[in-house]
């Protein structure tokens, strides 16, 4: 049950696509000890949570929007590593790791998305992760080889000051990891940026039951301001289904059926926003219980969309907030004082009659506290001393005064 919790809420917020061979199928089954159910719940929390807030915003909510609730999770985990005391405790309030030690939070998220990567042969599921930070600032060893070991991380050091090659090496990575659907993650690299904690998620599923493209055809799609004219997709088969005077659910399975999309229709005189704000996880966890096989005429529109967010603002209002102060403790991390600048995160979808394609990637920035000075200029353009001394016994061998260096005695 707890399972299958997980499940409902991942796929409802971030969907992959699939590569069939029939010939050499594996679906495996996950099955979660109490305490790592207990604590993908309070992810799933977290999840809603986080996707409720990118919903707040009054200009981006009157477009899509989309998070991936495991990409984000994941970079903050890896960040999370390196904090210590307030920072730390917020890091775990936020993210649903209270009353757990580091070590079964990094484990618990090791298991899972080991699992998943291994669920179902059907679906092609890629999870990376990389650290890349400057070349001229100790990241402690501890911190890097538990993130290494957990997260299997890629961790490079690079000369920051050649802005240009962190930007295009950090990018094209990501560029690579999604194959190809999300380019670019970083517009630019700041002066006094440190390092960046980077996660790809790319997924491509195909339908266990597949649209007939000839049956495809347009027609009218109501949005908040006017109606439009789309691609409607048409497939009569059985399919998990719930209804109540607020929505209704129709379950799409994907490849073996381990991974599905949850399609949550609201009723005519419900407003999405306000549904999207009153949902509850226990919501979403009572549909595995109330999704009941039923013949069902679905139609549905193709749609290709992508993302983007800073989500700073919204991470804030769930809790964390000493993370991007000047009093944030990532002493586990670095001796150098830093701070989180920015949580970037781009999504990507997909879905036609074949199945879904999408990819999701979070870039958590993090910068000096304040910006580093410049360095120093020194003349000697004037008299000056100068000492020749022997190091071990910190002897002068020689003390002396230039009052002008063109004078041979």
């Amino acid at each position: 049950m707890k399972y299958a919790i997980y499940l409902n809420v991942f796929t409802l917020f971030f969907l992959f696509s699939c590569q069939s061979n029939d010939s050499e199928d594996i679906i495996s089954t996950i099955e979660l000890s109490e305490k790592s159910a207990l604590m993908v719940q309070s992810q799933n929390e977290f999840g809603l949570s986080l996707f409720q807030q990118a919903n707040l915003d009054p200009e981006k909510s009157k477009g899509n929007v989309m998070v991936s609730p495991l990409s984000v999770s994941q970079a903050l985990s890896m960040t999370y590593n390196g904090t210590a005391n307030v920072t730390k405790q917020e890091f775990e309030s936020v993210l649903g790791y209270s009353g757990y030690t580091t070590k079964e939070i990094n484990t618990n998220n090791q298991h899972l998305v080991d699992a998943l990567l291994n669920h179902d042969s059907k679906v092609d599921f890629t999870v990376a992760n990389s650290i890349w930070h400057r070349n001229d600032v100790l990241v402690k060893e501890p911190f890097k080889n538990t993130n290494r070991t957990f997260y299997d991380a890629e961790i490079a050091a690079l000369d920051f000051s050649n802005t240009e090659n962190v930007k295009n090496k950090i990018n094209g990575w990501v560029k690579d990891k999604t194959r190809s659907k999300i380019e670019s993650i970083i517009d630019q690299v700041p002066g006094n940026a440190v390092m960046y904690l980077v996660n790809a998620i790319y997924f491509k599923a195909n339908w266990q039951f597949q649209f007939d493209k000839k049956s495809t055809e347009d027609a009218t799609f109501i949005t908040p301001s006017k109606e439009v004219t789309v691609p409607m997709m048409k497939i009569e088969s059985t399919f998990r289904f719930m209804s109540n005077s607020q929505y209704q659910v129709v379950e799409l399975p994907y490849g073996g059926g381990k991974f599905n999309m949850l399609l949550v229709l609201p009723s005519e005189q419900t407003d999405i926003n306000q549904l999207i704000a009153d949902l509850q996880p226990s919501d979403i966890a009572a549909w595995d219980d109330q999704l009941k096989d039923a013949n069902l005429n679905v139609h549905l529109p193709r749609f290709e969309f992508e993302y983007e967010n800073e989500l700073k603002e919204e991470l804030s209002n769930m809790g964390l907030n000493q993370a991007f102060s000047p009093y944030a403790d990532f002493s586990n991390m670095t001796n150098a004082s830093v701070l989180i600048s920015k949580v970037l995160h781009k999504t990507y979808i997909k879905t036609d009659e074949e199945g879904s394609e999408a990819a999701a990637v979070t870039a958590v920035e993090i910068e000096f506290t304040s910006a580093l000075p410049s360095s120093p200029t020194v003349r000697f353009n004037r008299s000056f001393l100068f000492f020749i001394r022997e190091k071990d016994t910190n002897s002068n061998l020689f003390i002396g005064k230039v009052i002008n260096p063109l004078l041979k005695k």
